[in-house]
This record gives C-alpha cells, sequence and structure tokens, in this order.
C-alpha cells in the first residue's frame, strides 16, 4: 500500500539526487574559472542552482508515475517581477517531498530561485553537497551571528536580482499544520 509508493517515490527522489550530483561535479570543474571573472561567483552558483533544482524536479516529480502533478499560473505576467531586484519566495513546509515540488513549480514558470535550508543538511550524502555547489543559504538556528550574516547574504542576493526561497515555518511541520512563521524574511520584504 502506501509504504510501496512512499519507498517508490523516495527511490525517484534518490535517482534524482544521484543525476544531479554528478552533473553539479562536472559542471563545477567546467565553470570553476568563472570565480576568475568578476560577477562570476554569482554565475557559477546560478548555474549550479538551477540543474540542481530543474534535474531534481524532472527526474523526482516530471518522470514519476506515482505522483500527478499540475501548475496553475494565474495573472498576466505570474512570477515574481523583473525590476531588477530578486524577490522572496515563500513556500509552506508541511512534508519532506515540498522542496521537490516547489522546484518544479519554479521549474514550470523558469524561475530559479536559491532556497534557505537548516545546516543540518549540509551533513546528508550528496543533498548536502549539492545545496553547496547550488549556493543555497543555510541557517543554524539560534546562532544569531550565523543567521544575520545568512540575511546580509541573501540581502546581496536580491540586490543582485536573484530570487530566495523560503519556507517562513522554518523547519517542516510534522503535523501538517502551518506553524508560526520566522518574521526575518517578512522584515526584508518591507524594507
Amino acid at each position: 500500500g502506501s509504504y510501496l509508493v512512499t519507498a517508490l517515490a523516495a527511490l525517484f527522489l534518490f535517482c534524482g539526487m544521484v543525476v544531479t550530483f554528478v552533473l553539479q561535479i562536472t559542471l563545477a570543474l567546467l565553470t570553476c574559472p568563472l570565480f576568475l571573472c568578476k560577477g562570476g561567483r554569482h554565475r557559477f552558483f546560478h548555474i549550479q542552482s538551477f540543474v540542481f533544482r530543474s534535474v531534481n524536479a524532472f527526474v523526482g516529480l516530471g518522470l514519476n508515475p506515482l505522483w500527478c502533478t499540475e501548475v496553475q499560473w494565474m495573472g498576466e505576467d505570474p512570477g515574481p517581477p523583473n525590476h531588477g531586484k530578486g524577490s522572496i519566495i515563500f513556500v509552506n513546509h508541511r512534508s519532506n517531498a515540498d522542496p521537490w515540488f516547489s522546484a518544479w513549480a519554479l521549474s514550470q514558470g523558469c524561475i530559479e530561485g536559491r532556497y534557505v535550508y537548516k545546516s543540518s543538511l549540509k551533513k546528508v550524502p550528496i543533498l548536502g553537497c549539492c545545496a553547496q555547489l547550488a549556493g543555497d543559504l543555510d541557517v543554524k538556528f539560534g546562532d544569531k551571528q550565523q543567521i544575520k550574516a545568512m540575511i546580509d547574504k541573501a540581502k546581496d542576493l536580491l540586490e543582485s536580482g536573484y530570487n530566495i526561497v523560503v519556507f517562513p515555518e522554518g523547519t517542516r511541520s510534522p503535523s501538517g499544520i502551518l506553524q508560526e512563521f520566522k518574521p526575518s524574511f517578512f522584515r526584508i520584504c518591507a524594507e
């Protein structure tokens, strides 16, 4: 029953992660000279982030016969505005699959964003390396100095025109019920 479906879905997600890891390492070797160019660091991470998100979304959801998804865009020009600055994209975090579903939705709209994730995920084999190569922003809850440095880095990315994807609850809800939102990125939006 449901355990089999979960195991098969996890297999698709794992396969996507392995394919992504191989592609990212290969691209890192090919694009590392970008670090020598002005603005090259941002370009390097942009390429890595695009590969990380789009390949995982395609293999994990697009090829997965167990999950049927449909993305519906509303309005004349859906997605973040194209005004030179990046946008903050807020996503609810009710399950462990939310990063893949949000990546799938964003890739359908050709929208790339750097994700904010808890620093303990850096220890997860393959996933941690892929997230770091993608230039995602890790946050260690409770470490105010590290959180401030991450917020400053996020502001720099936004000023440079990159989008940031945030799960405003700060962590996944074990019960599936929305938790209280963390205020940091809402404050950035108000600025």
